[in-house]
């Protein structure tokens, strides 16, 4: 049941037609085309039929409703004071909108689970992806109605208020403190979003010029300290969306960026290149692969050349004065992934490659060991991506493999089931030892 608080002007007033036609555009009914009942000559939802098939698209649909709202009350000629009263006054019912269709379809659902009196799986799989769509529609319009009104809010008489030039230049830090809290804003749980829109309407517009130049700053060092991801608009709205690190920190009201252990991008001499930093491009790397895993509409069809990109992307720029690219010629070969300090010093190298069986393991393991890495590189990585569908037979094989290879000194351990972290040797200086990481992630064809 749909529960919001009375809106004062639609007991008594003259907004009260043009409230009840904006009630009216983001009613979440009207975003399903209705049954025709014959024998009683009613309308009925469709999904309370046994041959049901979802065709709600959450992005258009949003986008329909949102430039309907904003359609009306420009067309009606509202000042913007009017505007920001109904959409004060509309705001309870956007936060509702689509509730209590996912609490009657959630019952349904439910009802088939328990006592198995709705059709089939088929049918059930097809009320979960409207139950899907409907909560993704609720975060977007959510998301640019907050935008819509935030921006309203921040004019008077149609001339924006600025910070103020007198306060203190923020920080990139800061800024990115910013971000978050349109998240806390609209109460968002992990792996919920807010939209591009939002930021472009409401946050940059009240910086200065050069705190605008490091919005981008603030955006990657959420990224790269896992807070929030990017998704554009390839594969769905352009959007942030929050990750169970953001999420467990942003109503921690002692959070503060200062206080985190986050490691700094500073440069790294290759001759000290610390541990924890080479744990912190494995973590990435392993956070971005497992992410990775679950989008098969980004990796399908990629080649090694293109999957490896992807990877790269993340380190690129996460240290200060050190590059990291892809193909780059070192000793007698290309190797696919290299970081190097602003002095050309080797600090990583990882090789990608699609998985072949142990024949290829092992080769891949002489392609870097024989032909890539020189004496002074001792942290590398190899990146095996996976097609098979049996990816736990893959996994069982490694460590016996890895036994098998002339240059194996002793196993460490394995990490996420698909992490394992090995010492080898150097080709021709037995003393000299390697760590490697070598990565395994299942992109299966589908």
């Amino acid at each position: 049941m749909r529960i919001v608080t009375k809106s004062k002007i639609e007991i008594s007033s003259r907004y009260y037609e043009p409230f009840k036609i904006l009630k009216g555009k983001i009613a979440s009914h009207i975003v399903f085309e209705l049954v025709h009942n014959e024998d009683k000559d009613t309308y009925s939802l469709p999904y309370l039929y046994g041959n049901y098939k979802h065709e709600l698209e959450p992005i258009s649909l949003s986008n329909k409703i949102v430039d309907s709202v904003k359609k009306y009350l420009d067309d009606n000629l509202f000042s913007l004071e009017e505007k920001k009263l109904l959409l004060s006054e509309l705001m309870p019912y956007v936060k509702s909108f689509g509730l209590d269709i996912i609490n009657s379809i959630t019952s349904r659902v439910k009802l088939a689970s328990d006592k198995s009196r709705l059709s089939n799986g088929d049918h059930i799989a097809e009320l979960v992806k409207t139950i899907e769509s409907l909560k993704q529609m609720n975060l977007i319009i959510n998301n640019e109605f907050v935008s819509l009104y935030t921006n309203l809010t921040s004019h008077t008489d149609g001339v924006t208020h600025y910070v103020s030039t007198k306060n203190k230049m923020k920080t990139k830090e800061q800024i990115a403190e910013i971000i978050l809290e349109q998240f806390r804003k609209t109460n968002c749980r992990a792996n919920h979003i807010v939209m591009m829109n939002v930021f472009r309407h409401t946050v940059i517009p009240k910086l200065n010029p050069k705190e605008s130049d490091l919005f981008p700053d603030a955006v990657n060092f959420l990224i790269n300290n896992d807070y929030i991801t990017y998704e554009d608009a390839s594969s769905g709205p352009e959007c942030f969306r929050l990750t169970e690190k953001g999420y467990e920190n942003i109503y921690n009201d002692d959070f503060s960026f200062e206080s985190q252990p986050i490691i700094q991008k500073k440069k790294i001499p290759t001759s000290d290149f610390p541990d924890e930093v080479y744990r912190d491009i494995i973590t990435t790397l392993s956070a971005y692969g497992k992410d990775l895993e679950k989008k098969p509409k980004v990796y399908c069809g990629q080649d090694e050349e293109g999957l490896r990109d992807h990877f790269l992307t993340n380190l690129t720029g996460r240290y200060e004065k050190t590059t990291a690219t892809g193909e780059t010629f070192n000793k007698e070969g290309k190797t696919d992934i290299l970081l190097k300090d602003d002095k050309g010093n080797n600090l990583f190298i990882a090789e990608c490659k699609w998985w072949t069986g142990a024949v290829g393991f092992h080769s891949t393991i002489n392609q870097l060991f024989d032909n890539y890495i020189t004496w002074r590189d001792t942290k590398v990585a190899i990146i095996f991506f996976v097609d098979n569908k049996d990816f736990s037979n893959v996994l069982g094989q490694i460590e016996v493999e890895a036994k098998r290879h002339l240059y194996y000194l002793h196993f460490i351990s394995i990490s996420d089931n698909s992490n394992f972290k090995f010492i080898f040797r150097q080709k021709d200086d037995a003393n000299n030892k390697v760590q490697v990481e070598i990565m395994f992630f299942h992109f299966p064809n589908l």
